[in-house]
């Protein structure tokens, strides 16, 4: 490329496959192996642009008058390639009577100088600049380039202007090795929505009713395109079609007039019946999940039931009991949840059968839920899943003491008589306690010791064994 000289943009990808070439040939045709050669008896640096040919020779360590390592010189050129300093980089060695003839043949990669966005509109150009994440300094790659063309492309396609066309131009300058980044943007005219219809609804009253309300003439961007989706699915999901999903949408164009086509996938069409006490129904409602914003399966009538029960339990009724069935209907189907909240239950105690080894208020530290009311606006909030939390906190706690095998029960709600309050019971079968008669450390590298010295294991002789303190050592936990 001479002086000044203009490249399309995606031309440059062929100079990665100097890289290939280059390590192939990095200690020349002769080399034979890795062992003794004759020494070097001249060097010359041929490259593009400007090159400091004595800063070369030293950077791959090459010296005239000592001996070529082959190994080493291998090293240094895929470690250059590594840190993308060089876009090309060849050491040819010719034997001669003096001893070996050196050429390097090194390209640095080029720089971006400057960035051009071809285009009319002021603002649109700025964005341009935003959106190629590029700026003067960078390296010039071919990858880079190209992905930063097509995120200006897509920006664009996504505010509504389909044809838009985005070129790159590269105009190197020899003298500096740097190259001046020209984006052509041409957005065309944008597409606008002329008409919206819904397909894979059979009642017609029922797609005529979830048909997203919408502006005729208004671009049709990526954003419109998404909110018309969302609010389908929503209109569907009220409408009994809890499942309800777009799983296509279709634009038809007539020149810059759009129709869109929304494929829906609407599902059964489910009713919710739900039987709880009179005095508690439209409380108990309330904390049920809503179709129209969460994910509601009727088919999983387990999962349901259990999320319903930890609500009840998070406002208070602790000993919740909730169960659900799916009923086939006339065009639909009926779930059914059965709900006996209870009433709401303060927490009388917390206890631990089976881990007499450790003090109560260590044991108590470790979860947290604790005696006193649950529920309320400035209360505990109580569940299965918090309790889950804090058996698991709880195991954690005992191998820490030195009880490696210890097991704790999920943990159990019940009634007090006579009180309207609970008892949870988190059962512990604590076994063997361990603990560390002696500490060796053998066989150490110098960098490993050091390393111990500011990191202990955290053990030491006397202490409770934990299997979790020999884990960062790599050592294979077992009681010594």
């Amino acid at each position: 490329m001479g002086q000044g000289s203009r490249l399309r943009a995606p031309a440059i990808a062929r100079l990665g496959l100097y890289l290939a070439a280059a390590l192939a040939a990095a200690a020349g045709p002769a080399a034979a192996s890795d062992g003794p050669s004759a020494v070097i008896a001249s060097i010359r640096v041929e490259a593009e642009g400007p090159v400091d040919a004595a800063l070369v020779a030293d950077l791959l360590g090459l010296r005239v008058g000592e001996p070529l390592d082959r190994a080493n010189l291998r090293e240094v050129i895929r470690t250059a390639y590594a840190r993308g300093r060089v876009e090309r980089l060849r050491v040819d060695v010719t034997e001669s009577p003096a001893g070996l003839e050196l050429v390097v043949d090194i390209s640095y990669r080029s720089t971006i100088s400057r960035i051009v966005v071809d285009t009319d509109n002021f603002v649109l150009r700025t964005r341009v600049r935003r959106w190629l994440r590029l700026k003067p300094g960078d390296p010039v790659t071919a990858s880079g380039i190209e992905i930063g063309r097509r995120r200006v492309e897509r920006r664009l396609q996504d505010r509504g202007f389909a044809a838009a066309l985005v070129e790159a131009y590269l105009n190197y300058d020899r003298g500096s090795n740097t190259v001046e980044l020209e984006l052509l943007v041409v957005p065309g005219p944008p597409q606008v929505l002329r008409s919206v219809a819904l397909e894979g609804i059979e009642r017609p009253e029922d797609a005529a009713a979830a048909l997203p309300t919408f502006k005729p003439g208004a671009r049709l961007t990526a954003r419109l395109e998404e909110r018309l989706r969302e609010r389908t699915e929503l209109a569907l999901r009220g409408m009994g079609y809890w499942e309800a999903a777009v799983i296509e949408v279709e634009r038809i164009a007539d020149g810059t007039q759009v129709d869109v086509v929304l494929r829906v996938d609407a599902g059964l069409r489910s009713r919710l019946e739900l039987e709880a006490p009179a005095d508690v129904i439209e409380a108990t409602r309330r904390l049920l999940p809503d179709p129209t914003r969460d994910e509601l399966h009727p088919a999983q009538t387990e999962a349901l039931a259990e999320l319903v029960a930890e609500r009840l339990q998070e406002a208070g009724h602790l000993l919740a009991a909730v169960s659900a069935r799916l009923d086939p209907g006339e065009g639909e189907q009926v779930l059914r949840l059965v709900v006996d909240p209870g009433p709401k239950l303060d927490v009388a105690a917390v206890e631990f059968p089976g881990a007499a080894g450790v003090r109560r208020q260590t044991l108590e530290a470790a979860v947290t839920v604790r005696t006193g009311g649950a529920g309320g606006r400035m209360q505990q909030r109580i569940s299965s899943a918090t309790l889950e939390l804090d058996r698991s906190s709880l195991l954690d706690l005992l191998h820490r003491e030195g009880f490696a095998f210890a097991t704790v029960a999920p943990p159990r709600i019940e009634k007090v008589d006579d009180k309207a309050a609970v008892r949870v019971v988190f059962e512990v079968v604590a076994g063997q306690r361990w603990s560390v008669s002696e500490v060796q450390l053998q066989n150490l590298p110098v960098e490993a010791a050091a390393e111990l010295e500011e990191r202990p294991l955290g053990l030491e002789a006397g202490a409770p064994w934990s299997p979790a303190a020999v884990e960062p050592s790599g050592s294979s936990p077992g009681p010594s």
